[in-house]
């Protein structure tokens, strides 16, 4: 089965929608889900801005944030946490849930710039990136088509592997820092072969597979719309339609009873909404929550329970089930001392059991979860307890809709998209959740200071405008004259995502004339270290300061001392410094 590859992508954006209306197999299920199941959640610990999957065995796989903020691939065992690694970079994600031998799939940084200076892996080191298959220990790349980058999207219980890969054709409808075409592919017992695309698009990508080999995705080129597509068993491509709209349509997962999932503009390219797809019905519209603006289908289980999200006009976030017809927040089911809110659910296996992202309103840190179902198949679960594990009517969690800051919003609609590289119309936006760092203000001018006397300070606002956690490594004065500045801060050794600290600097000059210097902000942030520029100028004291020279027979120039003490020259026939007494 398939489990929904996370979140990430060079597109720009959309807010997907989904939903997914079902046919219902048995009368059975209809009855059990009168009433919407209580779900336990766990919290995996904080993650980039996807979550991979889920398979049936209850083995998942999603992308961590490390605290020097690389990310990586994450494999989750029965409690236990692996790490799969890199192919020698610093970073990896892990896309779509293990197959239920433990296979998971990916992308993955090399060690090698790339080239053409494409930034293919979007975690913006412009570094080679690779898809990959992980199991028992080991990390392999997989190949291309002749150009220098793939990714790996999905694998099914077969070892079918699905993604895009570039070759070495130059696309003309792009711009950097995409340089060449990116096709959708499916690799088989070592050998890879290139799915065809509709419409001539030059472009496209291969999101999810099913057990029949049956896979789902997108083709597109840079500078006109996407089209949601289904590639059959043999290989053959069928466009699945629209919504109405004529760009931004894409499908995302597809079960082995054929169903396709995903989400398309509706008519005047205003918003998406989530769909659903059989060869019976064609692409039919499943809606929002209650309220909601969009949508987004991320996964299809085999009883046809759907996961995705829901956004608001004003940014805001939540993650849905669908099942019976019906579109559950996820908040509402989940016990009420859970202190993150359900953002999105990325995959769902055939057992209820679904992976995805939750927000931590206090720090606007991300965190993975895993929620359970408390139903039959889950009896003795911790969290569970008691018989009457249904939510009862009119019973309800509030918790709050995440709005997200203005910075973090073009995000949301990356995140709702393709989330995976491919070129497109949506493309612009950064890729990935990372961390950004904008200084208030960048220069810093003091007014003329006696030699030896201290300014009073200026302040510097160092704000994380990225949506992950910023790890700062250090805050210093440096520079031809360091030694005439000095600084102290507020912002510890890390800032969550929106945070901002105060840095206060102040000018003691050594020396007559301009003196130079800069503060220097090391972390893990694009364009570290981050400076801001230091000026000030010396002058001639009207008075000399304590400790400073004087001649005694001179004209007295020591500064006076504080109440109670005298300032004199401690030579009173030559050279001296002024002391107090």
């Amino acid at each position: 089965m398939k489990s929904d590859p996370a979140v990430c992508f060079a597109a720009t954006a959309l807010f997907a929608a989904l939903a997914i209306s079902l046919p219902l197999d048995a009368q059975s299920q209809t009855e059990r889900h009168k009433s919407p199941i209580r779900y336990t959640v766990t919290d995996l610990g904080l993650a980039a801005d996807q979550v991979g999957g889920i398979n049936n065995k209850g083995w998942l796989n999603y992308t961590a944030t490390h605290p020097d903020g690389t990310l990586h691939a994450t494999f989750w065992k029965k409690g236990r946490k692996i790490d799969l690694g890199t192919l020698g970079g610093p970073n990896s994600s892990a896309f779509a849930g293990p197959s239920e031998k433990g296979q998971v799939v990916g992308k993955a940084e090399t060690s090698t710039p790339d080239p053409l200076g494409e930034d293919f892996c979007l975690y913006r080191t412009n570094l080679i990136c690779r898809g990959f298959v992980w199991q028992n220990g080991e990390m392999t790349p997989l190949t291309t088509l002749g150009g220098n980058n793939s990714w790996a999207n999905d694998i099914n219980n077969r070892g079918q592997v699905v993604g895009q890969t570039e070759n070495s054709t130059r696309d003309s409808t792009c711009s950097l820092p995409q340089v060449l075409q990116t096709l959708p592919v499916i690799w088989e017992e070592g050998q890879i072969r290139e799915l065809p695309t509709v419409g001539g698009d030059p472009d496209g990508a291969a999101f999810a597979i099913n057990d029949n080999g049956e896979a789902v995705g997108a083709t597109a080129n840079c500078t006109t719309a996407l089209h949601a597509v289904l590639w059959r068993k043999d290989g053959s491509v069928i466009d699945l339609g629209n919504l109405g709209g004529a760009m931004n349509n894409a499908a995302q997962d597809i079960n082995s009873r054929g169903q396709v999932v995903g989400f398309s503009d509706l008519t005047g390219d205003t918003t998406i909404q989530a769909f659903l797809w059989t060869e019976d019905t064609g692409m039919q519209n499943i809606g929002t929550l209650p309220g909601g603006f969009s949508s987004f289908a991320f996964s299809i289980n085999e009883q046809g329970q759907v996961v995705g999200g829901s956004t608001y006009a004003n940014g805001g976030l939540r993650a849905f089930l669908r099942q019976d017809g019906i579109m559950i927040d996820l908040n509402m089911v989940i016990p009420p001392s859970f202190p993150f809110v359900l953002i999105e659910a990325f995959d769902i296996n055939d057992r209820g059991e679904i992976v995805g992202l939750a927000n931590d309103p206090n720090t606007n840190e991300n965190h993975a979860f895993l929620a359970i179902p408390c139903d039959e198949g889950h009896a003795g679960t911790k969290g569970c307890e008691g018989k009457d594990t249904a939510v009862a009517e009119g019973e309800t969690n509030v918790r709050p809709r995440v709005a997200l800051s203005e910075n973090a919003r073009p995000l949301v609609g990356q995140r709702l998209g393709l989330r995976y590289h491919i070129p497109g119309p949506m493309r612009g936006t950064g890729a990935i959740s990372a961390p950004n760092v904008t200084l208030s203000p960048t220069s810093l001018t003091f007014s003329t200071q006696a030699i030896g006397t201290t300014s009073a300070a200026k302040t510097v606002t160092l704000k994380n405008t990225g949506t992950a956690r910023l790890t700062i490594s250090s805050i210093a004065i440096t520079g031809t004259n360091a030694g005439d500045f000095a600084q102290t801060h507020t912002c510890g050794t890390a800032l969550a995502a929106g945070a901002s600290c105060t840095i206060s600097v102040t000018f003691k000059p050594s020396a007559l004339g301009t003196r130079t210097a800069a503060l220097s902000i090391t972390d893990n942030a694009k364009g570290s270290p981050q400076k801001v520029a230091l000026t000030g100028t010396g002058v001639a004291p009207t008075c000399i300061p304590q400790g400073g020279l004087c001649f005694g027979p001179g004209p007295k120039r020591c500064c006076p001392a504080p109440r109670g003490h005298h300032s004199f020259c401690s030579n009173p026939t030559g050279l001296g410094t002024c002391i107090e007494s």
